[in-house]
């Protein structure tokens, strides 16, 4: 009897993963098919930054001074692109065969970062799977991340969030495999693949990695887990991942007299001249209590929504569920995570490393905002990458309900949650 429910148990599971799969590339699909050049978020500046790459020879770190603006919705062409991002997405498009039209070519490039965020979507499915959970809690942590509008939005298009994207999901595998076997050489190595491609890709999911890699030295040392017998090949890993970084690090420091090559550390007449600049005259100064429910407002509208050069907002019943279940994830936070429990022990100090760099784009943004009257700087696309913690929290929370009139409530939710970002992908594909 034990075996067959076992066995029932694991069908409908692959049924879930499968169609959840199945879900995401359909919306990938017709968000390609469908959505203009011009809407998806830098689109057009991160195929300005491939064309500079692909007509420039090799180099570690590129002339930000010498990146153009092309193709641009906002009259803007010919400006100094405000892309600051290390290059190893933009060699990686490189690889796309050009194309002398111009619309084949944006096409191709899309095509082939629907590669890389479904296999960003199959490693994060993958975390969900390997859960040791009952099918419902599978199937809140498979409504909440197909409920996240801007993962098949930003996935069809042509964006370094989807290499953030799969390096994130590489390091945490890493992480689960680690917390679970100490001396796990391949863990340390997806540690490592992932903090690399991290850093060269987009400074905020290295922070979140880095954080999260500080806590679970502290856990380390906090329960004397030993690691003498990889003590070499940690420190040789290390090499390998931090010297490139100190050394990129510290050119642009040198170069440009900042931590990242912004506009503003690259030209300040090109800066006074960008949308990141507000005239004196023209600027609306906001209070930190008001810079804070501006970026509650960001998140609703990037986090629960698709926002873009055209947003789209869900209505107040349609986030009522996602809404939801991101609550399980922090009530999850006041679970004690038993022995060697690497889902419990990851999701809180992931979620802890969210909340620091957040912190952090809050503190910077406010700053930036009062010295320059600039009101942006606060999407939650950038925490994108960090999804899969969200859903493992509020997972482990499900999988913690015993009672059968919650476990309905739950399912009912769920369903709610994905029925309405279907609905919601109508409305928006029905708007082009």
């Amino acid at each position: 009897m034990y075996r067959s429910n076992h066995l029932y148990h694991k069908q409908i599971k692959i049924f879930l993963y499968i169609f959840f799969l199945l879900i995401f590339l359909l919306k990938s699909i017709n968000y390609y098919s469908n959505i203009d050049f011009k809407d998806p978020p830098d689109q057009y500046a991160h195929l300005s930054y491939i064309e500079y790459i692909k007509n420039s020879p090799l180099q570690l770190i590129p002339n930000f001074k010498d990146i153009k603006i092309k193709y641009s919705p906002r009259n803007d062409n010919g400006q100094m692109n405000y892309l600051s991002h290390p290059p190893l997405y933009y060699y990686l498009m490189t690889l796309v065969n050009d194309d002398t039209n111009i619309e084949n070519y944006i096409k191709s490039l899309q095509s082939f970062n629907i590669i890389i965020s479904t296999l960003s979507y199959i490693l994060l499915l993958y975390i969900g799977y390997n859960m040791k959970v009952n099918i419902l809690s599978h199937f809140g942590f498979l409504s909440l991340i197909s409920s996240i509008p801007m993962v098949a939005y930003i996935g069809a298009s042509i964006n370094n969030d989807n290499l953030a994207m799969l390096s994130s999901m590489i390091f945490l595998i890493g992480l689960l495999k680690i917390f679970k076997t100490p001396n796990s050489r391949y863990s340390y190595l997806l540690i490592s693949i992932g903090l690399l491609l991290g850093y060269f890709t987009k400074l905020t999911v290295f922070l979140l990695m880095f954080f999260t890699l500080i806590f679970l030295l502290f856990y380390f040392i906090k329960n004397k887990i030993s690691i003498k017998g990889n003590i070499k090949y940690i420190i040789t890993l290390t090499f390998i991942v931090f010297t490139p970084i100190i050394f990129y690090q510290l050119s642009i420091i040198i170069e440009y007299n900042s931590i990242v090559p912004s506009i503003r550390a690259r030209s300040m007449e090109e800066y006074a001249n960008s949308r990141f600049y507000v005239e004196e005259s023209n600027r609306v100064f906001l209070t930190i209590w008001q810079w804070f429910q501006r970026l509650i407002a960001y998140w609703l509208t990037g986090w629960f929504g698709i926002m873009s050069e055209a947003s789209f907002i869900k209505t107040i019943s349609q986030i009522f569920s996602i809404l939801i279940l991101h609550f399980f994830t922090i009530l999850a936070l006041y679970y004690k995570c038993e022995k060697n429990d690497s889902y419990c022990l990851v999701g809180k100090i992931g979620f802890i490393s969210i909340l620091i760099v957040l912190s952090i784009q809050f503190y910077f943004s406010y700053n930036s905002h009062l010295s320059t009257g600039y009101l942006g700087g606060l999407q939650s696309r950038y925490f994108l990458p960090y999804l899969a913690i969200f859903a493992i929290l509020c997972s482990l929370f499900i999988n913690k309900i015993n009672s059968k009139i919650l476990q309905i409530f739950i399912l009912l939710i769920s369903l709610h949650a994905v029925y309405n970002d279907l609905l919601f992908t109508k409305i928006v594909l029905a708007y082009y």
